[in-house]
């Protein structure tokens, strides 16, 4: 893995400073914010049931309560592991990876009800609207893993493990690019469902299911699982998701709403 995208060191009169590093993970981050939030811009705009300034306005909403939701979550499961105790300060930094995309949702999630209500629009519709975005976010977010060597895969076996050593990866399942891989599939499935989906906020349903299926088949390949009998912590809550959607996609088609 590459983790560090830059390192600068300068001089200012006769002064050395730095060095300061920049790394691959956060890089990533922005990008995949800033295209993210550029598909929900155009399809936002196109739709027209918000103005430029509230879209924009959402936008850093959803980056700030966003990011807490995914920090806050990663740091109440990995509480005890990371020693966050003696180390009070590592809770904030951000550098090195350390988010949930559980708790990023759930922030998301909030911001976007609530923004609904204060404009009065359609919580489904916008959670539809944003849907694409999510999955976008989450592809190119997998990439900044991959680069800074959080969320790895197990070790390899057979001809796997020989052809991962050559691609210097020490033999592992690149368990990130594996998601990224169906994070775009799952992308290209909802812009697919988008002209089928029969009420406000099935879109977002099915992305909800369809990538906590892919959630659910990577977590058989990551490292760093939190095994609760034969299934991961993710994958239960996997398991929940997609229970809850299947039915609640099928209930409010069946009911024509």
């Amino acid at each position: 893995m590459h983790p560090i995208f830059l390192t600068i060191k300068f001089k200012i009169a006769g002064m050395a400073i730095g060095p300061f590093t920049i790394y691959w993970y956060g890089v990533i981050l922005v990008i995949a914010f800033i295209l993210a939030f550029y598909l929900f811009y155009r399809r936002t705009c196109k739709a027209k049931i918000l103005s430029k300034d509230d879209i924009l306005d959402l936008g850093t909403y959803l980056l700030i309560f966003g990011l807490l939701g995914a920090r806050l979550l990663w740091v109440l499961i990995n509480f005890k592991k990371q020693n966050f105790i003696d180390a009070p300060l590592e809770i904030i930094n951000l550098r090195a990876g350390g988010l949930s995309w559980h708790g990023a949702l759930l922030g998301g999630l909030l911001v976007a009800f609530w923004f609904s209500k204060k404009k009065k629009i359609n919580f489904g519709k916008l959670l539809d609207l944003l849907s694409p975005s999510f999955v976008l976010g989450l592809a190119i977010g997998r990439i900044g893993c991959f680069l800074g060597g959080c969320c790895g895969g197990i070790k390899a076996k057979g001809v796997l493990e020989k052809f991962y050593t050559q691609c210097f990866l020490g033999g592992n399942h690149p368990a990130q690019i594996y998601e990224f891989f169906l994070d775009l599939i799952i992308l290209w499935v909802l812009f697919k469902l988008e002209k089928k989906i029969k009420f406000n906020g099935e879109l977002y349903l099915f992305f909800l299911l369809l990538y906590s299926l892919a959630r659910f088949s990577v977590d058989y390949f990551r490292i760093d699982t939190i095994p609760l009998g034969i299934f991961s912590l993710a994958q239960i809550f996997s398991l929940l998701v997609i229970l809850i959607c299947g039915f609640l996609i099928l209930k409010l088609r069946f009911n024509g709403r």
